[in-house]
């Protein structure tokens, strides 16, 4: 009986899925950076933590990249570190995540960072959901 009420309060309506602000949208951001400097790639969420589905990272020139989180421009305050230094050789990369889950959490209010200790290019994507 309690199976015929559910499958009756589906078909009115009556029960929905979640809400449309539950709902993650997902997204994904350049990293196009050819100076030594700290640079937000993907602004806070006041709302909900930022997952890092997937990113990489390509570097013209040898270069330390590293993640990191923090507030305000720059992710110039309460900076934490989300990855050591990558010692990336000339032409060199990482990539990490499919896109299928997180490989990082942001939390909420965080922007998101990438950390470059050289004057190269360094070029490669972030997808994130929020």
């Amino acid at each position: 009986m309690k199976r015929l009420a559910l499958i009756s309060a589906m078909a009115l309506g009556l029960l929905a899925g979640p809400a449309s602000a539950d709902v993650l949208t997902q997204a994904t951001y350049p990293i196009n950076i050819s100076t030594a400097t700290t640079t937000v790639v993907v602004a806070a969420s006041a709302v909900r933590p930022t997952l890092i589905t997937a990113f990489n990272v390509i570097v013209g020139g040898a270069d330390n990249v590293t993640l990191e989180y923090g507030f305000g421009p720059a992710c110039g305050g309460n900076t934490t570190l989300l990855s050591g230094a990558y010692p990336l050789a000339a032409n060199g990369g990482i990539a990490q995540g499919t896109g299928a889950g997180a490989v990082i959490i942001v939390p909420i209010g965080y922007s998101f960072c990438v950390v470059t200790s050289a004057a190269v290019q360094a070029s490669g994507f972030v997808s994130v959901q929020q």
